[in-house]
């Protein structure tokens, strides 16, 4: 299902692979361990053991995968190198099985904790179900392999061969189908979730200016409105685009756009909602903002477009100017109302000779 799904998730690597050959793994080792007794142990044991401690590596790949993170190798190489070195010892050294038992279990919980621990740690908020479904399981595979190690250590009699019980062999794999299942589950919907994001996000901005489209502004808009007793409303236009249209085509008007899309972006602040009113026009909601704070920052704006040359493709640059209309919250007045009377501000920079800022 996981390669299935690699196929048909684009260029955006998500860490299917990675949870492809994890549960695969895990898949193989617990078909070794339900015959052990039956096979050799170099194969029920040993084989098993090495397989889960690279399952459990791929399952911490495919959390850094699909966050897009750095992969923690000084942790993943330690964790296996001490499961290996526990193994080698019980293996080639002659050392009771509780040795293997022991460390193995710990670099298990080490890298399955460390994976739920990323995954919390670079989940948006609020954590969705699926987010919450995937780390739960992985920290409850991790406990377990902690109590395992610590009732080893704490046994009275150390396990000194292979225990051979069907019951034990059938509740390890039954624990640990139940694992790949639940994990898979929440890593789809993880997928899933992420992928709707994105489509919904890219809904939300102008493709050609990467601003809000005038949806998406009202939305969020709205949301501050309610969140903030006063803002400022600045109404922003490109002064005589259609001359930059009719002199350098429209792909020089796409140019222009974009390159004063990104000047307003860099102009305004992080808590701002930026979005493309329509055409050459564009609006900005400043919560917490005086008039006297807002008629600066649009003053920067102004001078800084002013200031601007936009290099085209055939080596010519185009020029332009802004106009921008002011208008500040007035007591219980509606959204609308604000910028209504930023965009007569607007009209009024217009008629009085545009590059200028003029207050409502």
């Amino acid at each position: 299902m996981s390669i299935l799904l690699e196929s048909t998730s684009g260029e955006r690597a998500y860490g299917f692979k990675q949870w492809a050959l994890a549960s695969a793994g895990v898949g193989f080792s617990l078909v070794l361990i339900f015959f052990r007794g039956l096979i050799p142990d170099i194969f029920g044991i040993f084989l098993a053991n090495v397989v889960l401690l690279f399952s459990a590596s791929m399952c911490l790949a495919t959390v850094c995968k699909f966050y897009e993170t750095p992969y923690p190798w000084y942790w993943c190489i330690a964790s296996v190198t001490l499961g290996l070195i526990g193994l080698g010892l019980w293996q080639f050294g002659g050392l009771s099985l509780a040795v293997p038992t022991v460390t193995v279990c710990i670099a298990l919980s080490v890298l399955l904790f460390y994976a739920a621990v990323l995954i919390m740690k670079k989940a948006i908020r609020p954590i969705s179900f699926a987010v919450a479904l995937f780390a739960f399981t992985l920290c409850v595979m991790a406990a377990m392999y902690c109590l395992r190690a610590l009732t080893t250590v704490f046994a009275a009699q150390p396990t000194i061969g292979v225990i051979n019980n069907s019951a034990t062999q059938l509740g390890v794999l039954i624990v640990g189908a139940l694992f790949i299942v639940s994990a898979s589950i929440g890593f789809f919907v993880m997928v899933n979730e992420r992928q709707r994001s994105i489509i919904e996000e890219l809904s939300r901005r102008d493709v050609l200016t990467g601003v809000l489209v005038r949806r998406a502004f009202f939305d969020d808009a709205r949301q501050v409105v309610a969140k903030h007793s006063s803002y400022a409303v600045l109404m922003m236009d490109i002064d005589h685009f259609k001359s930059i249209n009719d002199r350098f085509g429209h792909a020089g008007g796409d140019r222009t756009l974009a390159h004063c899309a990104r000047l307003l972006m860099n102009a305004v602040r992080i808590d701002d909602v930026l979005g493309r009113y329509g055409g050459e026009e564009f609006c900005a909601l400043l919560p917490m903002c005086s008039l006297e704070h807002a008629e600066k920052i649009a003053n920067t704006i102004v001078i800084q477009a002013r200031g601007q040359n936009v290099a085209l493709d055939t080596n010519q640059l185009a020029h332009y100017t802004l106009s921008i209309g002011v208008a500040i919250y007035e007591d219980k007045e509606e959204l609308l109302a604000t910028i209504a009377r930023a965009d007569a501000a607007l009209y009024q920079a217009k008629n009085t000779g545009r590059d200028r800022v003029c207050l409502a």
